[in-house]
């Protein structure tokens, strides 16, 4: 299943990610937006694990391990989409994630993003939706959702809890504050014609409340030798420093607990469990169906979801880009 990470810029897709994979594969940054192509995660058929930058026609621009990649990130400037073949990722087991730039970004890139971000939207078999801990935007409203919805795909909703000057409060994913603002956004959703899974956590609410920087931060020791450049290292000490001006007065809580309290654990056993993400979905569709009677959301849903007696293969982009091309020829329909 192809699961696409959607949201606005700055948000913490990236960050997510990178807590999803548990790796630092994933660029982020700080105040602007970061990703502005796609890049495919799945899983490697060998232990060494393989990146492939392409162009827009598919072509393969380079070629190289991942441990050479890592040693050497630089992309070939005609890159517009990456894919990365990690090997022993349980979130990989049976989904490919894909990470995807933000939505209503700025800059000359942005009407770009918004439409790379839309298509994948469509061809995705499942999205997350990352929210901050605030209100939803007229841009989330406006740009976002809607093409959320009209693709009739099951949604993960995600709210990331970002601190906010100094109220501590706003970074704990469990503090009355958060739980509020999830509940509220669930309510928001639901009134967008939206109906997240309900994928566990505090009375297993619509919107999960998470922390992906404690969670990114609590893998520090095992990641530190796997950042891509000074800039993911940069990011990762702000983070680090963030977390720690999350609990004035005492020491930051060591790597289980930080990992505990960013409450993300829910989300990473959902997607490591092959039939976890199709129950919470097929029990959405039945909230939804009796709450709101959408009858196409049903029949996508149970084309898409439809448990299968063996497994079937994950097409690559470039695989999907020939269908596609052979299909407005006429030569498949």
């Amino acid at each position: 299943m192809q699961i696409a990470i959607v949201g606005t810029f700055q948000t913490g897709k990236s960050t997510l990610t990178n807590c999803l994979l548990d790796d630092c594969l994933a660029h982020v940054g700080i105040g602007l937006p970061t990703t502005h192509m796609l890049n495919y995660y799945q899983k490697s058929g060998n232990d060494d694990g393989l990146v492939l930058c392409r162009d827009k026609t598919g072509r393969c621009v380079r070629k190289a391990s991942l441990s050479g990649f890592r040693k050497d990130p630089r992309v070939p400037p005609e890159t517009t989409w990456i894919m990365h073949e990690l090997p022993e990722r349980k979130c990989l087991a049976e989904h490919m994630l894909v990470d995807t730039p933000g939505l209503d970004s700025c800059g000359v890139d942005a009407s770009t993003d918004n439409k790379v971000t839309a298509d994948v939207i469509q061809e995705s078999d499942c999205v997350i939706l990352v929210l901050p801990n605030t209100q939803l935007s007229e841009p989330m409203r406006k740009i976002v959702l809607p093409q959320i919805r009209d693709a009739h795909k099951p949604l993960i909703a995600v709210m990331n809890c970002m601190p906010s000057g100094f109220a501590a409060a706003s970074a704990n994913p469990k503090s009355r504050q958060n739980l509020n603002t999830a509940c509220q956004l669930g309510e928001d959703l639901r009134c967008e014609g939206l109906l997240p899974c309900r994928i566990g956590g505090d009375g297993e609410m619509p919107v999960l409340p998470c922390n992906v920087a404690w969670w990114w931060v609590s893998r520090g020791r095992t990641l530190g030798e796997h950042f891509l450049d000074e800039q993911m290292q940069e990011v990762f000490d702000t983070r680090r420093a963030e977390v720690a001006n999350c609990f004035p007065g005492r020491s930051v809580p060591g790597n289980d607990e930080l990992a505990e309290m960013s409450n993300l654990l829910p989300l990473i056993a959902v997607l490591s469990t092959p039939s976890a993400l199709q129950k919470s979905a097929e029990a959405a569709w039945k909230r939804g169906n009796s709450a709101m009677g959408h009858d196409q959301l049903r029949s996508a849903l149970s084309a898409r979801l439809k448990v299968r007696s063996e497994p079937q293969p994950v097409l690559s982009p470039l695989e999907r880009l020939r269908r596609d091309l052979l299909r407005r020829m006429g030569v498949e329909k």
